[in-house]
């Protein structure tokens, strides 16, 4: 979508997705970090689970 809406130019269409990028993981971020302490990967978590790094907190 970026490189269509960029007419050709790959340095916006980067800059379009980087900045699409950018945003999602800030929303995601401040939307489950209290939650998660923002992991998104499975395997850190798991490792800080198991390193008593974290806590398993269920609402």
């Amino acid at each position: 979508m970026a490189v269509n809406l960029s007419g050709g130019n790959d340095g916006e269409a980067l800059l379009a997705n980087t900045l699409a990028t950018v945003f999602a993981l800030y929303v995601l971020i401040e939307l489950l970090g209290p939650v998660s302490g923002a992991q998104f990967n499975p395997l850190v978590t798991l490792v800080c689970f198991l390193g008593h790094q974290m806590r398993l907190q269920c609402p």
